[in-house]
């Protein structure tokens, strides 16, 4: 594929990225939601041309949409997590399976830290009474949904390889 055509496409899906981003922050209840959405174009762009264009629509996507999107929670959790998973994924997914497993249980929860800590500090969010508690809950709840996220990400690979990929790279061809 030619490099202007690479360029032109890595654009596009940073501008996709970015408009899931900075619409889906009108809305607080899709914070999580859009950043999971808005990480798919970055794993299309890994899985068929390699690091460099899926890291520039990474940068380019949170970067914008840090910039542009009205409430910041959608373009931090995707900045933060969710648009950078895909590449921790490729290196943690040539590990066996029990310290991959274990890899991204601990990356998930230092990202979710990162995350929390990054918006008290950006976001002004208030702590709540019992920090421990909820700290512990939130945690445990947030390793189940990365847990079905990573699951999520699998299964997309496959039907995006099975039903897709063929299309995509005859029409890329052209």
């Amino acid at each position: 594929m030619k490099k202007t055509k690479l360029l032109a496409l890595c654009a596009v899906l940073a501008a996709l990225s970015s408009v899931f981003l900075i619409l889906g922050s009108l809305v607080d209840t899709l914070t999580f939601a859009v950043a999971a959405l808005a990480a798919l174009p970055v794993l299309l762009l890994l899985a068929e041309f390699g690091v460099p264009p899926a890291l520039g629509c990474f940068l380019s996507a949170g970067v914008l949409s840090l910039i542009l999107a009205p409430a910041k929670g959608a373009a931090l959790a995707f900045f933060c997590f969710f648009g950078a998973y895909p590449f921790f994924k490729r290196i943690a997914e040539k590990l066996p399976r029990l310290p991959c497993v274990l890899l991204k249980c601990g990356v998930s929860a230092a990202a979710l830290l990162f995350y929390g800590a990054v918006s008290l500090f950006l976001l002004s969010a208030e702590l709540p009474d019992r920090l421990a508690l909820w700290l512990t809950v939130f945690l445990l709840l947030a390793a189940l949904a990365f847990f079905l996220y990573d699951r999520a990400l699998s299964l997309f690979l496959r039907f995006y390889a099975a039903r897709f990929r063929p299309r995509v790279l005859k029409f890329l061809k052209k």
